[in-house]
């Protein structure tokens, strides 16, 4: 479950919400009027993620370099959200929550 303050917590005790983020190794997603606005994390889970993305990267180097993957000016990522965009109206996306445990899983291999 996502850790979720307020911008006004912040703002009043960001000492609390420091310590949360270190000793529950979660970021915690600050939200105003209602909507998550900003995320911060400790520098440890920063790393675990940064690292897992390297990771990611290497592990995928060939797709990454397809030149599908590249947007040269601003119509093409246009284009390009609006298939994402289709690709999600047909169904065709994956549960946060399974994305979530599947990043946990890679970044507990470790």
């Amino acid at each position: 479950m996502p850790i979720t303050r307020t911008l006004t917590d912040l703002a009043h005790d960001s000492d609390e919400i420091v310590k949360i983020c270190k000793q529950q190794n979660e970021p915690v997603f600050l939200s105003e009027s209602g909507k998550d606005e900003i995320v911060i994390m400790s520098r440890d889970y920063y790393e675990r993620i940064r690292n897992l993305l390297v990771r990611f990267e290497k592990m995928y180097s060939e797709k990454f370099d397809h030149p599908s993957f590249h947007v040269n000016d601003q119509s093409a990522l246009y284009k390009k959200l609006d298939e994402a965009d289709s690709s999600i109206a047909k169904g065709n996306f994956k549960a946060h929550d399974d994305v979530i445990e599947n990043l946990r899983a890679l970044i507990n291999e470790r």
